[in-house]
């Protein structure tokens, strides 16, 4: 069955991820927060705190939504391991990813950092049970990611991260949808 758990090496570079995820937005939204930013985050980001009802396919939604952030590591993971390392076509695809998943991932932790500049942690905390599932997938998506820049996965482990990436997704859809303030 050994065979089976995850090799040691992703498990610390998917929790270095997660941690970096979440500490890196908490950390900035805290300073510029302590820096006067709040004003300007609440402008620039008006978020309702209204109780909300939870609808009908409410949770097939975010989840659908949600899997479009952890396609793109997942997808370069496999689009990496697959093509051959000696062609300059291999360099140029993960040039390309390194760029996409950058700007992706500095644009989603944005949002948190203003979202925590302008209405702070604890405030945030009640809208965002689902928000430690959301970013363990995505960082068990971006690290093997990372670990297909080094070597190729095996089909099975990238099966396994996306599985992983998945179910973590699902929980978190049904924890946004019902484990927030409702009316």
């Amino acid at each position: 069955m050994d065979h089976m758990l995850p090799a040691p090496r992703s498990l610390r570079l998917g929790a270095q991820v997660l941690a970096a995820a979440l500490l890196t937005p908490l950390a900035i939204g805290l300073l510029a927060s302590a820096g006067g930013a709040g004003d300007w985050a609440r402008h620039e980001l008006p978020l309702s705190f209204d109780p909300t009802r939870a609808r009908p396919g409410d949770v097939a939604a975010l989840w659908l939504h949600n899997l479009r952030a952890v396609a793109l590591p997942l997808l370069g993971a496999a689009a990496l391991s697959g093509l051959s390392r000696t062609a300059g076509s291999w360099r140029t695809a993960r040039a390309l990813l390194d760029a996409l998943l950058l700007v992706s991932g500095a644009a989603n932790l944005l949002m948190l950092a203003v979202s925590i500049a302008g209405y702070g942690p604890v405030r945030m905390a009640r809208w965002l049970p689902h928000l430690p599932f959301e970013f363990a997938a995505l960082a068990a998506a971006v690290a093997a990611y990372l670990l297909a820049r080094r070597a190729p996965l095996r089909a099975a482990q990238l099966a396994r991260t996306a599985a992983t990436a998945v179910a973590l997704l699902g929980v978190a859809a049904v924890l946004e949808t019902y484990g927030v303030p409702h009316r």
